[in-house]
């Protein structure tokens, strides 16, 4: 070959490396991975997106589309650095890592849209999709060992710093503990950045109360969620609801701890999260109320306590009466959320002493109040209502409708105005006073038939006004007057001493009446008296609701007949220690204490029917029979 030749072959040769470092820079490889293709349900899976390019190539914006029933966390995002030695030169190729975590909510097969990624602001996506096989758990096969490594040793030759970014992981009795860093918080979602730390209280699982709000007035709702955080595997096998001593409590969860976990970030590490309670509190009086402390025992296999106890944070709300500025007349404390009434009146027209239908029905947020002030009218008689309730949730919101039947029995004919009934209340989202008013209109009232007026002179004997009179005189006559006859002395005497012996037996006879009147109303008003009437009336009530708060006032007119305490002035968990003070065998004081939560349980909870209520029923007429040492008919 010549010289010539071979200087030219030469150029053409250096040119061409050349060309091939410039492709070789501004080429991007794109490849997407999964870390397993076979898992089960609630298991985790990572989809990994590499990116290599030039050195003056930057990506940004990795992205991953999921089908219906994979969620997601992240992405994590590291960068990588490959140099290459050749001919050429020395050629430096950057690119960046994405990761994300996925979780599956149903078995079945899945296909994952190639993840894309942004270079210098052009979309390039992967080559290909991902597939996935979801099965349930206790399903996915045992892998296969690699026949070059029987044992499960690795190879000698595996370089452990290759892949910097991979999930770090720890063991300890074959139970994982997850300790990768939160590159993004955006990934965790809405959830799960609400939830977030700067610290735990321990290094693997502890529990949480969490307020919706902590200052509030009272009879305002309040959402407390009780959260597990972990990062191991755990079995929870006791749990302990915080006392709530000062509140009223509505749950709000019909199946408590079957929501799905979240995932979170606390000092930076993953966390999951799950929620193991969520229920609405209404505080009874002013000041710093204590919601207690949630606490459990959990097994946590690695850990050489089998039982490791976990308390939760105690939650301190202040609360305070609603302003005085601008409070209406008739307002009362604990009325607070936001209600509407309605009525209707049947019939629009009646007879005097008859009754006329009154129906008020008060719906809407906040806990419903017990009773209506009803307005006062001479002639106007409004008789004990009957009730009727229906709870319901509505975006977490206790509430519902109650519904007051009054009959008003009218005394004076004529157009009788009813007024209205009306309601203040305080709603703690506005943050001022309302009243809520029904107008229930007027009434006509007739006379009674046959019914008797002032007497005229229709009303004289045979129409004659003067027929009663003395005859008229016809001639003079002379005056004799008659001289009255002297009484007897017998006559004389019993005259004497009748009125006084008329008096004292009068007295006698109106104290005797009294004496007796007073003991007929001290018995309808006894407790024992009371409890009895409640139990006959359980046994008409057909509505859980009402049967629950029907069978609490049994059950504390009970326990004031048997022992002379006030129970419904005293805190619930306090009760049995206080019947046991004055005498009660612990047995049966317990049992009462027991019933009156049930009965504060089944009031407020929404959906309750019959069959709810039945076996409530039957406890306290046990119950009752018991405290009163007497037999009372059992009822089903």
């Amino acid at each position: 070959m010549s010289p010539t030749r071979s200087l030219v072959v030469a150029f053409v040769c250096v040119l061409m490396g050349f060309v091939s470092r410039a492709e070789a820079q501004t080429a991007v490889e794109v490849h997407a991975s999964l870390s397993s293709e076979s898992v089960e349900v609630g298991e985790m899976f990572v989809v990994e997106l590499s990116a290599m390019a030039g050195d003056r190539i930057r990506f940004s914006d990795p992205l991953l589309r999921l089908p219906p029933g994979l969620s997601a966390n992240g992405p994590s995002i590291g960068s990588k650095t490959l140099v290459q030695l050749g001919a050429a030169g020395t050629m430096f190729r950057r690119g960046i890592s994405a990761k994300w975590r996925l979780v599956a909510s149903a078995p079945g097969k899945y296909t994952i849209p190639a993840p894309s990624v942004r270079a210098d602001g052009r979309a390039v996506t992967a080559p290909s999709a991902l597939r996935v096989t979801v099965v349930e758990p206790g399903q996915k096969p045992a892998p296969r060992r690699n026949p070059m490594d029987p044992f499960g040793m690795g190879s000698p030759l595996d370089d452990p710093l290759s892949d910097f970014f991979k999930e770090s992981q720890k063991k300890r009795e074959g139970e994982l503990i997850i300790d990768e860093p939160v590159y993004d918080l955006e990934g965790l979602g809405e959830a799960g950045r609400a939830l977030t730390l700067a610290r735990g209280d321990d290094p693997y699982l502890f529990l949480r109360i969490v307020p919706d709000k902590t200052r509030i007035v009272v009879g305002e709702q309040v959402t407390l969620r009780y959260l597990e955080y972990y990062r191991v595997t755990n079995e929870r096998f006791e749990e302990h609801e915080p006392k709530l001593e000062d509140f009223l409590r509505v749950p709000l969860d019909d199946e408590p701890g079957q929501a799905q976990r979240a995932t979170t970030a606390v000092a930076g590490r993953v966390w999951f999260v799950q929620e193991l309670d969520r229920l609405a509190v209404f505080p009874l009086r002013t000041g710093e109320l204590h919601t207690g402390k949630l606490s459990g025992k959990f097994r946590i296999p690695y850990l050489k306590d089998p039982a490791a106890l976990r308390e939760s944070n105690d939650v301190v709300l202040d609360v305070h009466e609603p302003p005085l500025d601008k409070r209406p007349p008739g307002y009362r404390i604990g009325d607070v959320g936001r209600f509407q009434l309605t009525a209707t009146v049947t019939p629009k027209e009646t007879i005097a002493g008859d009754t006329v239908s009154v129906s008020v029905r008060l719906e809407g947020r906040g806990i419903l109040p017990a009773q209506l002030k009803v307005p006062e009218r001479t002639g106007v008689e409004w008789l004990t209502p009957e009730k009727q309730d229906k709870n319901d949730l509505q975006n977490g919101q206790v509430g519902g409708s109650r519904t007051f039947g009054y009959a008003v029995r009218l005394l004076d004919q004529g157009e009788v105005d009813l007024g209205s009934v009306e309601l203040p209340y305080f709603d703690p989202i506005l943050g001022d006073y309302h009243v809520a008013r029904a107008i229930l209109g007027r009434v006509t009232v007739k006379p009674k038939a046959g019914g008797g007026g002032p007497p005229t002179a229709t009303n004289a004997v045979d129409g004659e006004p003067f027929a009663t009179m003395p005859k008229v005189r016809m001639t003079l006559q002379a005056f004799n007057a008659v001289r009255p006859r002297a009484p007897e002395l017998r006559w004389f005497l019993v005259w004497l001493v009748a009125p006084s012996v008329a008096v004292l037996l009068g007295g006698l006879a109106a104290r005797g009446l009294r004496t007796l009147r007073q003991r007929r109303d001290a018995q309808r008003t006894e407790p024992e008296h009371l409890a009895r009437r409640a139990l006959a009336e359980l046994k008409r009530e057909n509505d859980a609701p009402n049967a629950a708060a029907i069978a609490e006032r049994a059950v504390h007119l009970a326990i004031e007949a048997a022992t002379g305490v006030k129970s419904r002035g005293l805190l619930l968990q306090d009760l049995s220690q206080e019947l046991e003070a004055r005498g009660l065998p612990a047995e049966l004081a317990s049992r009462a204490q027991s019933t009156l939560s049930t009965c504060a349980s089944l009031r407020f909870k929404p959906g309750a029917n019959a069959d709810d209520s039945a076996p409530l029923v039957r406890d306290v007429v046990a119950l009752v029979r018991d405290l009163l040492h007497s037999d009372v008919e059992e009822t089903t």
